[in-house]
């Protein structure tokens, strides 16, 4: 079972880097623009369907969504406090976007959507706001190792991406 944790394990994506002293990246391209959900409402109703749509540019190789709902350490590994969710959909290299659908969970409460971009060198871009190194709250960069295990994460900022949702059974 794969671990997502929401840049510690698979959960980091786009690019543009911020400024920080670090290793050089490929170009990568994302701004939260990129990042869209239809519809867009104020809040949705628990168990309403929602489509995301997430675009890069550059040497994009792969994107991911995932989505959890906040709590007070996002950086967390412990998966008892919190788990971030893959999001289904369909990456497609020509046009470096990515598309899927979300069934809201039934619990009230505000959910972050982000995305991870990933380059052909393994640097990874998440829009994951939980690290505190300057600029991160934008987004954090990770690589991985040869085993795939994510590995310098939140140590560089990146133009990572969010967006949240609000879940309000009041609504509607």
């Amino acid at each position: 079972m794969k671990k997502i944790i929401c840049l510690s394990a698979i959960f980091f994506f786009n690019f543009s880097l911020f400024v920080v002293a670090k290793p050089a990246i490929a170009a990568v391209g994302v701004s939260c623009q990129s990042l869209t959900i239809s519809p867009q409402k104020t809040a949705y109703a628990p168990g309403e369907t929602i489509n995301v749509e997430a675009k890069g540019t550059g040497a994009v190789r792969m994107v991911n969504v995932y989505y959890v709902k906040t709590n007070p350490d996002l950086t967390s590994t412990n998966p008892l406090f919190w788990r971030w969710d893959n999001v289904n959909g369909s990456y497609d290299p020509v046009s470096i976007s990515w598309k899927g659908t979300i069934i809201l969970p039934q619990q009230d409460g505000e959910y972050i959507i982000t995305e991870n971009i990933s380059d052909a060198n393994g640097q990874i871009c998440s829009g994951n706001p939980a690290y505190t190194c300057p600029g991160c709250i934008k987004g954090t960069e990770a690589k991985t190792d040869a085993s795939g295990n994510v590995i310098e994460v939140g140590k560089y900022s990146c133009q990572g991406c969010h967006k949240v949702v609000v879940v309000d059974s009041n609504y509607g």
